[in-house]
């Protein structure tokens, strides 16, 4: 809890400094400082999003207004400066839930798909070095940017890759974390996803666990500042992974997640 508290006083720290530098007004100062908005702003420059990917058709033109100026300075601000802003806002103490990037301390050679900048935060507390973590994005503006963060920070025996979760190009994994990725892929493709994560983990053998763990949305978490998204069947998504050969081990939902572990049958 100590920990917890501290995290967070050091991030409110991190938005307030930032948010001192973008606005013009304390009223500008003061929605900078949010922790949606200030968030989704680094997250937008630092990999090369539009603004328009905000999801902000519920905000007044005036907070509009105040944002697109606000980007248009952290453009030209130190990228080193946003990444190191970044990591702070995005402190491990907002991911403890059992959704976060926790990655499996008995894995060696863990892939990470669909990482984001809350698993270098991850890394940066916790990484072994003696193991081989591969980061994997669709995006090649995400992936570019991972590689920035970890050259940045020195974070030694990690590889990022692009790729999409339906043709995977890693292979011999022992565990594989699927991050809020399932639901924007293609509900038709998700059969061939469970197929795709099964036949990437290592061959059977008695250190290697083949473990697969799912974070994902289940379904539409109301928000006023966010857009409709779509979602994950649960009965659906525990079906695909059965047919995948793969058993589930665990399985848990917390308000509109759901977080599922499984391996391959008979192991």
């Amino acid at each position: 809890m100590e920990q917890r508290l501290k995290w967070e006083r050091e991030a409110r720290k991190a938005r307030e400094q930032l948010a001192e530098r973008l606005g013009r007004t304390p009223e500008e100062r003061k929605l900078l400082s949010t922790p949606y908005y200030i968030d989704h702003l680094l997250d937008n420059v630092l990999f090369s999003h539009e603004l328009t990917q905000m999801p902000m058709s519920t905000l007044p033109p005036k907070a509009r207004e105040v944002l697109t100026k606000a980007q248009e300075k952290m453009v030209g601000m130190d990228p080193r400066e946003l990444l190191d802003a970044s990591v702070k806002v995005n402190h491990p103490g907002n991911w403890s839930s059992p959704g976060g990037p926790q990655i499996s301390k008995s894995a060696k050679r863990p892939l990470i798909i669909g990482p984001g900048i809350n698993v270098i935060t991850s890394l940066l507390k916790d990484h072994d070095p003696k193991r081989r973590l591969v980061l994997m994005d669709i995006n090649p503006n995400t992936a570019g940017m991972l590689k920035r963060f970890i050259d940045h920070y020195g974070i030694k025996n990690v590889e990022v890759v692009q790729g999409d979760i339906r043709k995977i190009p890693v292979k011999n994994v022992d565990y594989i974390q699927v991050s809020m990725v399932l639901h924007e892929t293609p509900e038709k493709d998700r059969a061939q996803v469970m197929r795709e994560l099964e036949s990437s983990l290592s061959p059977p053998g008695k250190e290697k666990r083949g473990r697969i763990h799912i974070i994902d949305k289940t379904s539409h978490a109301p928000c006023e500042h966010e857009e409709k998204y779509s979602a994950v069947n649960t009965e659906d998504l525990k079906r695909q992974i059965k047919q995948a050969g793969l058993k589930i081990t665990k399985r848990r939902a917390d308000g509109h997640r759901i977080y599922i572990t499984a391996r391959r049958k008979g192991r």
